[in-house]
């Protein structure tokens, strides 16, 4: 039985047996969905989470960036600092990705500011990933 067959009973039952509202089973699901490249699943599962996660974020921002999907990760980042979260080392060279990806010099630099604001730079994949920003 392949990865997202078992992801797919698994949501299934979540839904049957009324898990739903259990914030580990839904980021496994948001993170098996996402691993599978099921990015539309994915998508249902995090925006029916009725408590998202640092976690949970920064997997679907990711997902969209390993699959190019760069408009999809700025938005939900976007998303993301306005619902009043704080970008953390995970999160942060995804959304560098992306303004390269995209060309966005402005954003680029506007996210090596926060880098430095919030110490950042000493993590050698954020570090590494606003040198084009400088």
């Amino acid at each position: 039985m392949s990865a997202i067959s078992q992801a797919k009973q698994t949501h299934c039952q979540v839904l049957i047996h009324g898990f739903l509202s259990n914030i580990t089973l839904q980021t496994d699901l948001l993170l098996v969905y996402s691993k599978c490249r099921f990015l539309r699943d994915a998508r249902k599962v995090f925006d029916k989470m009725t408590d998202r996660n640092m976690h949970s974020w920064n997997i679907l921002i990711s997902s969209y960036v390993s699959n190019s999907l760069y408009s999809d990760a700025i938005r939900v980042f976007d998303m993301f600092v306005k619902m009043g979260f704080r970008p953390d080392h995970y999160t942060l060279p995804p959304v560098i990705k992306t303004c390269f990806g995209i060309g966005d010099v402005y954003t680029g630099k506007v996210i090596h500011g926060w880098v430095i604001r919030l110490g950042f730079e000493e993590y050698l994949v954020v570090g590494s990933s606003v040198w084009i920003f400088i």
